[in-house]
């Protein structure tokens, strides 16, 4: 079998899974797994620049096939309704970050707990029901809630608060259709800061919940 002939044999492979992908995400009935389609075309692709640069058709579909993975993600973030729900999660001053798997959303503590209190105040319904109903889009293998404070105080105090933080934020979820299997929850108090203490701006950036997942692509 002659290199031209393998080669033209992968191309007409990835041309064949990059097109069954592209059907399924056009099936109205289907689930909008863009993500499936994207690694498949990367994993040919891949495959084909791996073998022509010598580095192997094997590492250069496992390379293609993490980009085309990460491009069909990203469009699938694009659907409508999924946009809606960013906006109004980024209006509720809920910052979103995804790296490699993981997805977290980190919530500034005001925007669901009375100050110094664990006790959910009158706009968490609203926020953490754009949370709940985000997060509903994703197949996921876990999720944790971790809640944190600023310095000020007794720092037993301060991880006390933010276990119980997390632990009701971790309820609401669960009471709200998360898999209480994938939930855990824990409290840092003041630890891992993400901004300078010394200012009372800072210190409203370091009171956060963060919830952050791994997602299944």
């Amino acid at each position: 079998m002659t290199r031209h002939f393998i080669f033209l044999l992968v191309i007409s492979c990835a041309t064949f899974l990059g097109l069954s992908g592209c059907a399924q995400g056009l099936n109205p009935h289907a689930h909008p797994n863009k993500t499936a389609a994207g690694a498949a075309m990367g994993a040919g692709g891949g495959a084909i620049a791996g073998s022509l640069v010598g580095a192997g058709a094997i590492f250069g579909a496992a390379v293609g096939g993490v980009a085309g993975g990460l491009i069909g993600y990203d469009q699938y973030l694009r659907e409508p309704e999924i946009v809606r729900l960013q906006d109004a999660l980024r209006y509720e001053q809920v910052q979103i970050v995804i790296l490699g798997d993981e997805l977290t959303l980190i919530i500034p503590a005001n925007q669901l707990f009375y100050p110094s209190s664990p006790r959910l105040n009158a706009n968490a319904n609203r926020v953490l029901g754009h949370v709940t109903e985000y997060l509903q889009y994703f197949m996921k293998v876990d999720v944790n809630v971790a809640a944190y404070t600023d310095n000020t105080g007794w720092e037993k105090r301060n991880i006390a608060l933010s276990k119980q933080r997390a632990k009701n934020v971790a309820r609401y979820l669960w009471t709200h259709g998360m898999d209480a299997r994938l939930l855990t929850a824990t409290g840092y108090g003041s630890a891992d800061p993400i901004s300078n203490n010394a200012t009372s701006a800072g210190r409203a950036k370091n009171q956060r919940i963060e919830i952050t997942l791994r997602r299944v692509y």
